[in-house]
């Protein structure tokens, strides 16, 4: 039964680490995009976006912490750049 329940752990460390990556993305992509925008009701919603990932990001880390998982780089792993490591 000790194996089944570290086995769940396990995959839930896993499964908040990949919503990490992807939430960390998500913000980081927003940011890219909200330089580039000029019409203010695409900006409201993007700026509406960011900050709902970024909250999303404050939970996940909180519950990667209460799992006892350490923090993974906060630098978001940038698509398409030569030399770029996922961390």
């Amino acid at each position: 039964m000790a194996e089944i329940i570290s086995e769940n752990e396990t995959d839930s460390v896993r499964l908040l680490r990949e919503c990490d990556a992807g939430a960390k993305m998500a913000v980081s992509s927003i940011d890219e995009v909200l330089e580039k925008v000029s019409g203010p009701a695409l900006k409201q919603l993007l700026q509406e976006s960011r900050e709902h990932h970024g909250k999303l990001e404050n939970e996940i880390h909180s519950l990667l912490k209460n799992y006892g998982s350490r923090k993974r780089s906060r630098r978001p792993w940038r698509r398409g750049c030569p030399g770029s490591k996922r961390t």
